[in-house]
């Protein structure tokens, strides 16, 4: 460990997790500052979390090379195939059909190897991780070095004391971090045992299809197997997992009980976990050699807040633990490190004020209760013990899934690309309403729109399929916001609104010019090409979208000073040049629906004709 002792930051755990919020800070310019530590001596290979997600390969591609690298060795999952007893058929989800992205698979790889890329991305930007080095415990100090927290770490050379702004506990479920600060990790324990077994074989398993995660909800448990990638072409590997019966794991038990009280079981023998996947998956198994394998009891808890409120944050496993079912644990801890990361590197560089950091829990602490209700009806659902109550289940999944809007919801929710932000604060929208008279339709067309139409909302997150004639670099090649302004539609033009495209294009460079950092790229999209949107968009309008790829304000009109106050008073923007502070001189307000203005009038209208013919 080097011999400094300030750092902006200090990371403990150097997971998928902890590695994603070194490489945001890296990305911003900040490796410098930042002190990542792993209490293990080295990478454990451990296949565990083996699959990225659309959601988390978007947010990954802003890290050079990592998604290239993770496709180039891992395999895509395009499919879900569903079987009952006796192999039955019951249903097939074609993810690639409906995943809402530009990537239309899952990529496979092992745990390992994915934290093996991010901190590749790390060390090649001299970041390094600190191993056989424990965090042992915080506390807040009073001085006016700027460095809050004084934290003692256990490294090989001995006790170690450094200071440092913010402490961020990416330290799994048994959060050494989380159990610092006093928060709570309520849940329970469900019922039963899952057995998960990596193992490669030179037999392939012919009953199950190489380009899906094959689900068996069979009377004795439910199973599951996926391809993985292998190491020569005299091998294939899989990945598998199976429940188990208390019965069935009595017999692993080692008489010794974990602090639940519940009993610790010994590694399952090859055979016996062949025997329990051939069993489970109805499928002519011959194991080779097992990679990796673990059982465990299902946990199901939520963090009560994922910070102290001051300068410590939790993400990942420290927040929340939740049934394996659908692998949404490692793709939610990363897409939690870079909504912190962003955020913490425009406080850490000045540039925007510490409270920028609350919508951190206000925006994560939702999709975390949302990820472990989402997991425990899956997991619910696969081990139902009653016949009847799966003979419905096996029925309901064949008719529900023959339906293309119900699989649209289960790729985007496995894909997790179904999360917003829309009822978070931070994210707003801003609606000017043209004059009603002469534009008394247009108005009625805006309220429409914004209200029911299917559109981009503010929080939403944004795809870059969702912009075809933008080039993929822009999204990824700045650290900044990114103004996207829309000229509006050739039919649907507000004249009181509209500017050319060169002013456009010069109210995009101002914006970068007076907000010094905030903004650092723009795109004008014409009204030739509105129509190949997918955003909703009708009249002039603009998004400032987010580094983490969300929507953090929608504004129609184009306006200079709603992007201007939004970014001093939502996200507490601290550098403008004095052009800017002299335009924004209104607190951010939205305005408000007034779409009750219209159906009170329009009530009292057809009421007074409604009189008048009945008279």
């Amino acid at each position: 460990m080097e011999t400094k002792k300030e750092y902006d930051t200090l990371i403990v755990g150097a997971g998928p997790v902890g590695l994603s919020v070194a490489c945001e800070l890296v990305r911003q310019g900040l490796a410098s500052q930042v002190l990542l530590v792993d209490s293990l001596k080295e990478q454990l290979l451990q296949t565990k979390a083996s699959i990225l997600w659309p959601r988390s390969l978007e947010v990954l591609a802003a890290f050079t090379g990592i998604v290239t690298a993770a496709e180039a060795y891992g395999l895509r999952l395009t499919n879900v195939v569903f079987r009952g007893d006796q192999n039955a058929f019951l249903t097939r989800i074609n993810l690639a059909k409906h995943f809402d992205s530009a990537y239309h698979y899952g990529v496979l790889l092992e745990q390992w190897y994915t934290e093996k890329l991010l901190a590749e991305y790390c060390t090649a930007n001299n970041l390094h991780i600190n191993r056989s080095t424990a965090f042992v415990s915080f506390k807040y100090v009073e001085n006016n070095s700027g460095y809050p927290i004084e934290a003692i770490l256990n490294t090989p050379s001995g006790r170690v004391t450094v200071h440092v702004k913010y402490l961020i506990g990416c330290d799994g479920t048994k959060s050494i971090v989380r159990k610092a600060i006093g928060l709570s990790f309520n849940g329970q324990v469900l019922p039963g045992t899952f057995y998960s077994a990596h193992f490669t074989t030179k037999h392939q398993v012919l009953e199950i299809d190489n380009t899906a995660l094959s689900i068996y909800l069979t009377s004795k448990g439910m199973g599951f197997i996926t391809p993985m990638p292998g190491d020569s072409t005299h091998e294939v590997s899989y990945m598998s997992g199976v429940s188990l019966t208390d019965e069935e794991a009595k017999k692993y038990a080692t008489g010794k009980f974990n602090s639940h009280g519940q009993a610790i079981l010994a590694d399952i023998p090859l055979l016996d976990g062949q025997i329990l996947l051939r069993e489970r998956l109805q499928a002519n198994i011959i194991i080779d050699k097992i990679r990796w394998q673990t059982h465990f009891r299902v946990n199901e808890r939520l963090v009560g807040g994922y910070s102290d409120g001051k300068h410590v944050f939790l993400a990942g496993d420290a927040c929340h633990a939740h049934s394996p079912a659908g692998g949404q644990g490692q793709n939610t801890g990363i897409q939690e490190a870079i909504n912190l990361g962003w955020k913490l590197a425009m406080v850490l560089k000045n540039q925007a004020s510490p409270a920028l950091l609350e919508s951190y829990e206000n925006e994560r602490l939702a999709i975390g209760k949302n990820l472990i209700d989402f997991t425990t009806r899956a997991s619910t659902m696969t081990t139902l013990e009653n016949c009847m109550l799966r003979f419905i289940r096996d029925k309901v999944i064949g008719l529900a899934t023959s339906q293309s809007f119900v699989c649209d919801i289960i790729a985007q929710t496995i894909g997790e690309t179904i999360h917003n932000y829309r009822n978070v604060e931070f994210n707003s929208e801003h609606w000017e309403k043209p004059p009603l008279i002469p534009h008394f339709f247009r108005r009625r067309n805006q309220n429409i729109l914004r209200l029911f139409a299917n559109r981009l909302h503010a929080g939403d997150r944004i795809s870059i399929h969702m912009f075809p004639t933008v080039e993929t670099s822009f999204w990824i090649q700045t650290t900044g916001f990114k103004l996207v302004f829309f000229q509006g539609c050739c039919h649907s033009k507000l004249p009181t609104f509209d500017l050319s495209l060169a002013s456009l294009h010069e109210l995009g460079e101002h914006l970068i010019k007076s907000t010094q950092g905030a903004i650092t790229a723009y795109i004008v999209i014409p009204a030739s090409e509105c129509e190949t949107s997918t955003v909703g968009v009708r009249g002039q309008c603009l998004f400032l979208i987010r580094p983490d790829g969300h929507v953090g304000l929608r504004s129609e009109p184009a306006s200079a000073n709603i992007v201007l106050a939004y970014l001093r008073d939502r996200v507490g923007w601290l550098k403008f040049d004095e052009s800017a502070l002299s335009l924004a001189v209104k607190p951010f307000n939205p305005l408000k629906h007034d779409w009750m203005h219209g159906v009170f009038f329009t009530a009292v209208i057809g009421g007074v004709i409604a009189w008048y013919l009945n008279k």
